[in-house]
């Protein structure tokens, strides 16, 4: 007898005898289960079940009242065990659904096919999806931020490599946890800039560190995002591409001594012992040593923490293993998905099975510092995020009676400033109105400069620290903001006596600027798959294009005219779809004689240019394409240059905007955006008063 037929024959005989046994324990059931509550046998009901030794039949006991069930045996199930439990582990462990299917068919004795372990994991999906929306901490010690590259197949494209976003968080009392998983076409700033605008919204607000790599355009993107927070440059990605740059002969010397450096006792020991890298070796290797000096801030940023922490601060290792743990997952399927749910099966399943292992054990050391941590978060976020209260004392910090003093009076001055601007409109306050006219704005400038347009905030403030007489409640409010609307316009033609015009004036009343440049902002109203169910903006005219990052957007255009001093001397908005060429059309452009328009290459216009230097007197200094008629390189030179200013004045208005102008009529969309104008050029204003 061979052994394939001895295994089969041993396999049926356990089979019987578990068979026997299973329904000797149901005959004991029902008799113990009748000798409590009491009744009557009823016969038998015939039922199959698949066990580990292969399917059974068997016969069910009953009683005359049908309340007694076995007691190890689930309603409808023919299973002693749950096969989509076995698959969905056997598929987290990293087994492939078809060894998986073979597995289960060994055990159970009943083939199961890939499609059917497909359909069976597939029931993660739900869980998978309330996992990447759940809410998140309000804060968070420290963020880690890398990606990893997988291979999955897209209908009309094949096989595409692509990349997945991993956000792993720690709390202050050493709590790991995974904030999220995103997969997307290719890793880059612009992309994280949206992973961190969505945790912003999962409701993460305070961040003290975020540990990354040294991805191009990353630090700017957090900034957008948590500007308080801080940046920890990865270490060990820092060595590994210094010494990928070297000879071979000389990777052990120049890696002791960044070792030094890193591994310093104190961030004074660090820097010197950088001086002493840079004079070994800044030489021979520029490039490299030119790297370590101009981030040394972000390489050495873990010195601003507990010592005890600095092991996890200055690299990624801690999300490098997450990210080891996921690459297991992937190897038996060659790194390849058939599709983007699968994808998210195995990050869910792999995060939920690492969460409960990090719920065992917490980092060392995060106990010993955790107030301190605490403290620091405290600290750095308060003057934001601390709710107000009727006493200001609650919210005060330790020194910030002089910041509040400084608000108070900028404040002032604004308020004054608007006021007289009023009143040489001609306006009249209601004389039934408990709030004037300017002390509304003046709100709304405050709610623009300190609380990022939000207006509740600002008038919460401003009744706490009791800035006025009556402070209105915010639907009172906004509907005297929207009565303003009219002084609001946008600087046109039709319109040339709004607020932005009379402060013009009065800013030309200074010092003369000679040099001014006109560009055009973006300004998105909802997430481009959003657009064709907004509401705010529904019409197809408002999708625009931005030729920097070669992406739509759905909202309005923002073109400025400023000068050399970043005063907003004109401000107009129009549809995205809207060319550049259109501003110069809708702008007065009321610029003194021999003053010079800087533009970029979307205002080139010969025929416009000319109009401008006969009538006018204006001198337009274009960037122009290579191939026109007009190119000259000095000239491009000095029109980048000049142009420079406007784009500072866009990075200053833009520091001031939310992620999003949140607005529930065009109206209010345009209101708010011109507020945040109207107060970047105050708030020029006072300062050049002052000064």
């Amino acid at each position: 007898m061979d052994q394939d037929t001895l295994r089969i024959l041993l396999r049926e005989a356990v089979r019987e005898t578990v068979a026997e046994v299973l329904q000797t324990v149901l005959e004991l059931d029902r008799t113990a289960f009748l000798q409590v509550h009491g009744g009557r046998r009823n016969g038998y009901y015939p039922r199959k079940l698949e066990t580990t030794f292969g399917q059974v039949d068997l016969k069910v006991p009953r009683d005359r009242e049908s309340r007694y069930y076995p007691a190890f045996l689930k309603p409808y199930a023919r299973r002693l065990v749950d096969v989509g439990e076995v698959a969905v582990a056997l598929y987290a462990a990293g087994v492939s659904q078809r060894k998986a299917a073979e597995i289960l068919s060994l055990l159970l004795g009943h083939r199961y096919s890939h499609e059917t372990l497909s359909a069976l994991t597939d029931q993660v999906l739900e869980a998978a999806g309330a996992f990447r929306t759940r809410l998140l901490p309000e804060e968070m010690a420290f963020v880690y931020l890398d990606g990893l590259s997988l291979k999955v197949f897209r209908e009309g494209e094949g096989i595409v490599r692509e990349s997945v976003y991993v956000a792993l968080g720690i709390a202050p009392n050493g709590e790991r946890r995974v904030l999220g998983f995103w997969l997307l076409p290719t890793e880059s700033a612009l992309g994280w800039e949206g992973v961190l605008g969505e945790l912003w919204q999962r409701g993460l607000r305070r961040v003290l560190l975020f540990v990354t790599d040294g991805l191009p355009g990353l630090p700017e993107a957090i900034r957008r995002v948590y500007p308080q927070a801080e940046w920890q440059r990865c270490v060990v990605h820092g060595v590994r591409w210094s010494l990928s740059q070297v000879r071979a002969r000389d990777r052990g010397l120049l890696a002791e001594d960044l070792r030094r450096v890193y591994g310093a006792e104190s961030r004074d020991e660090a820097l010197r012992a950088l001086e002493e890298v840079k004079a070994a070796w800044g030489s021979r290797y520029p490039g490299v040593v030119g790297l370590w000096v101009q981030d040394s801030g972000a390489f050495l940023r873990f010195y601003g923490y507990p010592k005890v922490l600095w092991p996890y601060l200055r690299s990624t290792n801690l999300m490098e293993r997450f990210i080891r743990e996921l690459r297991r997952g992937t190897k038996v399927r060659d790194h390849k998905f058939p599709k983007e749910e699968a994808v998210y099966k195995l990050l869910y399943l792999e995060s939920e099975r690492q969460e409960g292992r990090w719920a065992e054990r917490k980092l060392k050391g995060f106990s010993e510092v955790k107030e301190v941590l605490e403290k620091m978060l405290q600290e750095r976020y308060a003057p934001r995020t601390q709710t107000l209260t009727h006493n200001p004392s609650c919210y005060l910090f330790p020194g910030s009676e002089k910041i509040v003093a400084a608000m108070l009076s900028r404040l002032i001055a604004a308020f004054c400033i608007i006021d007289d601007a009023l009143q040489a409109m001609g306006y009249k306050d209601d004389p039934q109105a408990k709030t004037p006219a300017s002390a509304i704005l003046t709100l709304a400038l405050l709610a623009a400069l300190e609380f990022g347009g939000k207006h509740n905030k600002a008038l919460a403030l401003a009744k706490d620290l009791g800035l006025f007489t009556h402070v209105p409640s915010p639907s009172r409010f906004n509907r005297r903001l929207h009565a303003l609307y009219p002084f609001f316009l946008p600087l046109r033609k039709i319109a040339p006596s709004g607020l932005t015009h009379l402060l013009a004036q009065a800013w030309k009343t200074l010092p003369q600027a000679q040099a001014y440049a006109l560009d055009t902002f973006p300004l998105p109203a909802c997430e481009n798959i959003r657009a064709p169910r907004s509401r705010l903006f529904p019409d197809k005219a408002y999708r625009g294009f931005i030729p920097s990052k070669r992406v739509y957007f759905h909202g309005l255009k923002l073109h400025l005219l400023v000068d050399d001093g970043k005063f907003v001397h004109e401000v107009n908005l129009t549809p995205g779809s809207f060319h550049d060429l259109a501003s110069l059309l809708l702008l007065p452009l009321d610029l003194p004689e021999g003053a010079e328009l800087y533009l970029d290459r979307g205002y080139e216009s010969h025929l416009y240019e000319d109009l401008l230097r006969e009538a006018q007197g204006v001198v337009p200094m274009v960037i122009r394409r290579r191939n026109s008629r007009r190119y000259l390189p000095w000239m491009q030179y000095l029109a980048i240059v000049g142009r420079r200013v406007v784009e500072t004045v866009g990075s200053m208005l833009h520091h001031l905007f939310p992620r999003r102008i949140h607005a529930v009529t065009q109206e209010g969309f345009v209101i708010k955006v011109l507020t945040f104008v109207l107060a970047h050029n105050i708030s020029l204003l006072t300062q050049k008063m002052a000064g």
